[in-house]
């Protein structure tokens, strides 16, 4: 689920390939996006006037969210689409197929700018190559993970690779998760080892953790940074942490609800425009954390028998809204502190 950047429309991923975008003030249906495959991911331009859906099968569409009309549809890849991701002038877009390559697009004509194959395909293992890609700040690069050859930074007008990130061990340098820093200076991935956060000019390693440290290598669920300094968001197992990288300090902030005898786990976290709260979905619940006490200012519970699964934060009119989408289609508006 995604807000817009005004905070008063959200676009939110319902079933049989159908998205959502509705009015966050009013809790209304605005438009209802159709698809012939089920969707997997939504993204909103940076002025709020399209979003990009990607889907099951090997396309990804834009959409204009004031008439609810299609604009372009992009079909390149030659296996499903793996990832999108809008650079931030909302001007150009980049996918990532399972076919290794990532290709930039003109959002406006839908022209395919640049190719850029990352990691080929190899045949006589029959395997494929899911590459995911995040955008730099600048716009100006642009870092690919996911595959077996673990992270690459790529320069967005040329293709030329930049820095490769050696990303994991020998064993496996697939990097499951990926974020880049607000001022670009650092990005984080998270392998088998646990994490590791890199110097995105040099490619130098700055700093890792253990996965075994963390709950170990499968549970990790996200990174993400703060919007506006080096401090990362590491969510999954029963907690998340947040690691300021200046310092090496580590925050745990616990969302542990019992279910029988096993700890439900951080599924999905977003931190507020502002850096000041943040909001972590366990599944039976969503809680809204103060950074700067540590306190749980909230406990947000879904109607009776819905679950939540995610969370996303906004600022809109001094107000923080709450999201939150559930199991069942359905989305629940709450107002915070």
């Amino acid at each position: 689920m995604k807000i817009f950047p005004s905070g008063d429309r959200f676009a939110t991923i319902g079933s049989h390939g159908v998205v959502i975008v509705g009015d966050a003030v009013h809790g209304s249906r605005l438009h209802i996006l159709e698809h012939e495959s089920d969707v997997e991911d939504v993204l909103v331009f940076p002025a709020g006037d399209k979003v990009v859906t990607r889907t099951s099968a090997r396309g990804a569409f834009v959409w204009d969210t004031s008439s609810g009309l299609p604009l372009l549809n992009l079909s390149g890849h030659n296996i499903s689409v793996a990832d999108v991701a809008i650079f931030p002038s909302g001007r150009a877009m980049a996918t990532g197929g399972y076919d290794g390559r990532v290709l930039i697009w003109d959002a406006v004509s839908g022209r395919l700018r640049l190719e850029v194959v990352a990691a080929p395909l190899q045949p006589r293992l029959r395997t494929s190559q899911q590459m995911r890609v995040q955008v730099f700040p600048d716009g100006e690069r642009f870092v690919t993970y996911g595959s077996s050859l673990g992270a690459q930074i790529w320069n967005a007008s040329s293709g030329d690779l930049i820095v490769q990130l050696r990303v994991g061990s020998a064993m496996s340098r697939r990097a499951s998760f990926c974020a880049v820093s607000a001022k670009g200076d650092f990005v984080a991935t998270w392998g088998r080892p646990g994490l590791q956060i890199w110097n995105a000019t040099t490619g130098d390693l700055v700093r890792s953790r253990s996965a075994y440290l963390m709950g170990g290598p499968e549970r990790a669920r996200g990174l993400q940074f703060f919007p506006k300094d080096d401090r990362l968001l590491v969510f999954g197992a029963v907690e998340a942490l947040i690691w300021d990288l200046p310092t090496g300090h580590f925050t745990f902030i616990g969302d542990v609800e019992l279910e029988g005898a096993r700890p439900t786990s951080v599924q999905s976290a977003s931190i507020s425009e502002d850096g000041r709260l943040l909001v972590t979905c366990n599944g039976r619940r969503a809680s809204v954390w103060e950074f700067s006490t540590g306190r749980r200012l909230r406990v947000l519970r879904g109607a009776e028998g819905h679950r939540i699964r995610s969370g996303s934060c906004s600022v809109d009119i001094g107000r923080d809204l709450r999201r939150l989408p559930d199991w069942s289609d359905e989305v629940e508006l709450w107002a915070s502190v």
